[in-house]
Formats: structure tokens, sequence, C-alpha cells
């Protein structure tokens, strides 16, 4: 099936797919139009990529399952101009079952569509896990930063080659989630040559997905 996604009539909500593996081909195709991503060539459409991507970008990955407002207050407090959502799936992720990848885009789009943060779908394309220093050092802009929650961030020294990722991070951006600050204490001191900057306490620190996704 031909999609014109680039044409000014396209409206995503009106795609649909029959099955997982037609969504996944679909974000994979959709993720390749990333010229600054791995593997990526052109450009992507406008209703992905809201903002031009010159020499910085902030990126902001998770499951997102399901997405709350605790994700939309970390966003908004980021004072980047140029967020980019990276959703994934994670393999590693307790009680994690995989979403409807184009089913997550859409409903993604349609809750930050009155704003200017971009979405990425090229990893929901993907079958196996990924981590983030397989990825952010191929990334072809200057400066590279990350967009965390404190609880993502604790566990930071225990992700894939964690020395060699954050030599590629200009500024890690921390959002709070309820954190201990003795432990964000000494969690900095472990990366003592990482841009560290600890966002502004806000209303849903205690909304987890995985609280929603148990009823909680």
């Amino acid at each position: 099936m031909h999609t014109d996604y680039y044409s000014k009539t396209f409206n995503p909500d009106e795609l649909n797919f029959d099955s997982i593996e037609k969504e996944m081909s679909f974000c994979d195709e959709l993720g390749k139009t990333f010229s600054f991503m791995p593997g990526g060539v052109g450009k992507p459409p406008s209703w992905l990529l809201k903002s031009e991507v010159i020499d910085e970008v902030i990126f902001y990955p998770g499951t997102f399952n399901p997405w709350h407002l605790g994700h939309r207050a970390c966003l908004d407090l980021c004072p980047g101009k140029v967020i980019v959502i990276v959703p994934d799936f994670n393999p590693w992720k307790e009680g994690e079952s995989r979403q409807r990848p184009w089913e997550l885009v859409k409903d993604l789009l349609y809750r930050l569509r009155e704003t200017d943060y971009s979405i990425y779908p090229g990893f929901l394309g993907k079958d196996s896990g990924n981590p983030t220093v397989d990825w952010l050092p191929q990334v072809k802009v200057k400066r590279k930063s990350l967009l965390l929650g404190d609880d993502s961030f604790l566990n930071l020294h225990k992700w894939k080659d964690a020395t060699e990722l954050v030599k590629h991070i200009a500024t890690l951006y921390v959002a709070p989630r309820g954190a201990n600050s003795s432990e964000l204490e000494k969690q900095v001191h472990k990366f003592p040559n990482l841009n560290i900057v600890f966002l502004d306490h806000h209303d849903y620190e205690d909304v987890s997905s995985t609280g929603l996704r148990g009823g909680q």
C-alpha cells in the first residue's frame, strides 16, 4: 500500500493497519525519512518533525505505555527548543507488553497536536531491544541531549556502555519522579563530566505508566 504521508490532505488518524507487523513496517519506513538519525535519508513529514533540527536536539526516550500527564510535564519543563520524543519497546522492562506501534504514534500525535514537540517513530519498527548507546552516538547533530525522569537517571550507570554513552550527551535533563535527593546526589558523582540539569517539580510526579497499566 502506497501512502503519501507528505500530502497536505494526509490525516494520520485515518490510517489503520490490520496487523502489528504492518504497523512496525510503516514506523520503520517513516523513521528512515529522518536524515539526522542512523540510517536515515530525506526529510520527515512536518506532522512528525515540527521544529527544524540544526545543531542541537533533545531526545526524550521511553515506552510511554501509556502516555500520561507526568510525561507531558517533563516536556513542558525542559528548556530546550527542539525536543524529539523517541517511543520504543523495552523487552527488559518488567510487565511490559508491546503496544501497537502505529496506534501509539497516533495517540502521541493527538495528545501533542498543539505543541512543537516532534516524534521519531523509527525504533517502533524493531523486534529487539534498542540501547541508547547503539544509536545516540550516530545521530548527525552537533549537540545531542537527553531528557529523563529521575528514576531512569538513578539507573543510568546500569545502561549498556554507560561510560561511552555519556561522552555523547551534551546535557542530561532530569525531571523529578520522587527520587530521594541523597540518592540523586550519589548518582551525580558517578558522572563527574556529565552536564546535568535538574528540572523543577511538577504536580504529576507520582503518576506512572506501570501504575496506570495496573489500574492504580
